[in-house]
């Protein structure tokens, strides 16, 4: 059975922008009683606080695992990947502690890009973080340098690294243009990680479309379960984490939020099946 995730997003009661409302025990407790095995947290959460030891054991406390950390950027559009890989010691850190994730990647901001820098930096950083098990998931959004996901994959494909693919957002990968005849052309192994939520296709206003419009899978007008099947077609079998972000979830409770996340994943992964 394909295992489901949670991502931070989905259970942090106000998206991805400024503190979470609910924190990670909070949020590891939801995840684990709603039933999923696995939840996702973000790197600014763990960036030297003075409770770090005590922070970085609260997933097996109870009995969750860390299967997604966000979010790395300033290493697509730089010179050289030094802004970045200051992250580095935090990353490998969480990962000793809580063993292999996949850690989001992308840019925010929009700019010239230039492709082999960009993959270079890329692998750079993957190669610090191969020893870690740790595995970069690239993401594209439609407001960014990094548009679509023709040009993250040119990314991924340039930069070489065993441990560098593409973050399939569904939002995000209909909205940059991404159609299921091109996923049908990748290699599984090209495919590092996989957030399921769904929502309008959009063409103004992106960005605030983005941090408000992803809705639970199933409740919008996205082929959630096609591009599912096509994942599936070519033989992705990795875990998909839900990352649903709208007004409702984020006023909702914590363990209100997680119960629909998980209800809604595996209905549409149900749904999924029976095409």
């Amino acid at each position: 059975m394909t295992e489901l995730g949670v991502s931070f997003v989905t259970l942090s009661g106000t998206g991805f922008v400024g503190e979470p409302r609910f924190g990670v025990e909070a949020r590891a407790r939801a995840a684990a009683e709603a039933g999923f095995d696995a939840f996702g947290v973000r790197l600014a959460e763990f960036d030297d606080p003075e409770d770090l030891s005590e922070l970085l054991e609260l997933p097996a406390r109870h009995g969750v695992s860390v299967a997604e950390v966000e979010f790395l950027s300033g290493w697509a559009l730089a010179g050289d990947a030094r802004a970045a890989e200051r992250w580095i010691p935090q990353i490998r850190r969480l990962a000793d502690e809580w063993g292999p994730f996949h850690l989001t990647s992308g840019e925010f901001g929009d700019g010239t890009l230039d492709l082999d820098i960009a993959a270079s930096n890329l692998r750079s950083i993957a190669a610090a973080l191969e020893p870690s098990g740790v595995t970069l998931a690239v993401e594209a959004f439609a407001w960014s340098s990094i548009a679509d996901y023709q040009i993250a994959n040119e990314i991924v494909t340039r930069a070489d690294a065993p441990n560098a693919g593409l973050m399939l957002d569904v939002w995000h990968f209909f909205n940059t243009g991404g159609t299921l005849d091109w996923l049908g052309t990748l290699p599984s192994e090209r495919v590092a990680a996989v957030q399921l939520n769904d929502g309008a296709r959009v063409h103004d206003d992106i960005l605030a479309h983005a941090r408000s419009g992803r809705l639970l899978p199933g409740a919008g007008d996205l082929d959630v379960t096609g591009l599912l099947a096509a994942l599936h077609g070519i033989g992705y079998r990795g875990r998909l984490m839900v990352e649903s972000g709208y007004p409702q979830l984020f006023a909702a409770d914590v363990t209100e939020a997680a119960g629909q996340a998980l209800a809604a994943g595996r209905a549409t992964l149900e749904q999924s099946q029976e095409r």
